[in-house]
């Protein structure tokens, strides 16, 4: 069950208070975990720390706060994980309420994000990206682990087409992670479980209602990639994120759906295919923030197109984004290197978040010291 929430300052409890403190303080967090009788702790660029003098809340401050959230609550939670985005005053939290301890516990996490999507040049993403939302149809992919910055990217890259084009935009998530204002464009967001029953249904749904842009929230199975690839194709461009480490693993992920029809399915990703961000967040050096690292390949050089067609070609498209042979695309292990040598991350924190440390030893021990 998911929808977004809108707390009042009527609406108070320990809970709320606790959360509001936390967004009006200067820590760096991006995420606050509350458990029955425990400390409370924050996710700060280099891990959890525990919040000085937090209270100890009880179980009646916690369920007094999943009560103004989801009346529903203690139906639902034994069914499944709560999943809400909530606005609170200057911020907006996705909360993710479950049972642990064998159903003796209450665990709340929650995720802070701004109450709107950060203009495409304060991302740290490069600015040709902007083309890429430019054009009619087509398929941009957006990659990485859980946290890693995926919704704020796919929100920065839907505030660009609103700024820019006169647009209609639907979105389908699971929940509503940010609301967008409208400017140029029209936005009309669904929700999963409350708008519609399913990501993939959601989509179909869509594209009877004449999208120019479809954003999509996350592909979760065979029947939401097929109806990405018919999007795309079918003249729309469609913004989609996908739970993989990697370019590459973006790629394989998409086919990995249709086993009995990849070297039909690598035609299609060719033809529709804009660009694939992978990316993650690393601790600055200096340990006060979190430091974007995104690896990206375009498909708009002919050698790109012909190594997707083929699936025995992928593996080249490393050496591609590797060498930057478009000038655009670009590897993870050479960002990462530039990271380092600009002094935004430590060596130590490239090598834990690289997927080739031989590779990125080598490029790391041949820098000028």
């Amino acid at each position: 069950m998911t929808h977004s929430t809108q707390l009042s300052g009527a609406e108070s409890t320990a809970v709320t208070e606790v959360l509001l403190k936390l967004a009006n303080s200067e820590l760096n967090f991006s995420d606050v975990h509350i458990e029955l009788d425990r400390p409370i702790k924050v996710r700060m660029p280099y891990g959890w720390e525990e919040i000085d003098d937090s209270p100890l809340l009880t179980h009646s401050d916690i369920t007094d706060f999943l009560q103004i959230t989801d009346p529903e609550w203690k139906t639902n939670i034994e069914q499944h994980a709560i999943s809400r985005a909530i606005d609170l005053y200057s911020c907006r939290l996705r909360l993710n309420a479950f049972k642990a301890g064998g159903g003796r516990s209450l665990v709340i996490s929650v995720r802070r994000q701004p109450l709107q999507p950060l203009p495409l040049e304060a991302t740290g993403l490069p600015m040709y990206l902007r083309t890429q939302v430019s054009h009619q149809r087509g398929l941009i992919l957006v990659t990485g682990h859980t946290g890693a910055g995926k919704t704020m990217t796919m929100a920065s890259l839907l505030d660009n087409v609103n700024r820019n084009r006169s647009a209609h935009i639907i979105t389908i998530e699971d929940p509503i992670e940010f609301v967008h204002e409208r400017n140029r464009s029209i936005i009309s967001s669904k929700e999963v479980g409350i708008d519609t029953p399913s990501f993939a249904q959601g989509l179909r749904d869509s594209l009877r209602q004449k999208p120019d842009v479809i954003m999509v929230g996350e592909i979760r199975d065979h029947e939401t990639a097929d109806t990405v690839f018919a999007a795309a194709e079918s003249g729309h461009l469609v913004l989609a994120s996908l739970h993989t480490n990697s370019v590459l693993g973006a790629i394989n992920k998409m086919l990995s759906w249709f086993p009995d029809e990849t070297a039909h399915r690598s035609r299609m990703l060719a033809d529709s295919l804009l660009c694939v961000i992978s990316q993650t967040l690393i601790p600055s050096a200096d340990g006060k923030r979190r430091v974007l690292a995104p690896e990206i390949l375009l498909n708009q050089d002919k050698a790109v197109t012909e190594c997707l067609e083929k699936p025995e070609k992928h593996s080249m498209l490393r050496d591609f984004m590797h060498e930057s042979r478009d000038k655009m695309s670009q590897s993870l292990n050479n960002v990462l290197v530039n990271l380092v040598r600009d002094g935004k991350i430590t060596d130590r924190e490239a090598m834990r978040n690289t997927n080739d440390r031989v590779g990125l030893m080598g490029l790391l021990n041949g820098m000028p010291h």
